[in-house]
């Protein structure tokens, strides 16, 4: 893999995790296209590596102890089970509210603050302040029903972050950004079924968009 790619957030992701697999499994066994498509999932869900890898261990710890335990793990699939189960321990937590934490809707209102303090250019000063208004807002909703679970609403407000961006910069400076991805992520193309290495590359292209402008992802694991 080169340089350029071990920089990528995205593949890091990708890379650690299959790595993870690997080396618990005991031998060589490269992860089925299916396991890429499941991965690709929690990756736009901004579902933390820590806690993929941490279903990951989950899984091969119960199995180690199971009837089956002289049987190999074939595929990552196998651990979705405990993957979910991790996700859905971290969501919780990220909701829960104590002395020391506000709860998902304290970090929502953080993110907002965080991007309150940025410069900003003025092709982008209407986008971002709608983005402002809209993180409160689902911080506020996120304070009346806890079961609320920001996903959507987050990646809409991207969206048209994302857009404004796009529209500021430009077809030519797209144009590299794409291509700079695709470099970055090239060791990968032959790995992944089209549709994942598509998602790949969307993926690092908006981040390096609102990168252009300061701008984070607004996703979960931004906002832990």
């Amino acid at each position: 893999m080169t340089q350029a790619a071990s920089g990528e957030p995205e593949v890091a992701y990708f890379r650690d995790i299959e790595r993870a697999f690997v080396e618990r499994r005991g031998d060589p066994l490269f992860i089925s296209n299916a396991d890429w498509v499941f991965l690709a999932k929690l990756w736009k869900k901004g579902v933390p590596k820590r806690v993929v890898l941490r279903g990951l261990t989950d899984a091969f710890d119960a199995h180690a102890h199971s009837f089956a335990r002289k049987q190999k793990i074939r595929s990552l699939k196998f651990c979705e089970a405990e993957i979910v189960a991790a996700v859905d321990r971290y969501r919780r937590a990220l909701q829960a509210e104590g002395p020391s934490r506000r709860g998902l809707g304290g970090a929502l209102e953080a993110l907002e603050a965080r991007v309150g303090v940025l410069p900003v250019q003025p092709e982008m000063a209407d986008a971002v302040a709608e983005a402002r208004s809209g993180l409160l807002e689902i911080a506020r909703a996120m304070g009346e029903d806890k079961s609320i679970t920001p996903d959507q609403a987050l990646a809409a407000i991207e969206d048209r972050l994302v857009a404004a961006a796009s529209r500021a910069l430009g077809p030519s400076a797209l144009g590299e950004i794409e291509t700079s991805s695709r470099e970055a992520t090239a060791a990968y193309r032959a790995k992944m079924p089209a549709s994942v290495y598509e998602t790949l590359i969307g993926e690092s292209v908006r981040r390096k968009i609102l990168q252009r402008f300061g701008l984070p992802r607004l996703l979960l694991a931004e906002i832990e």
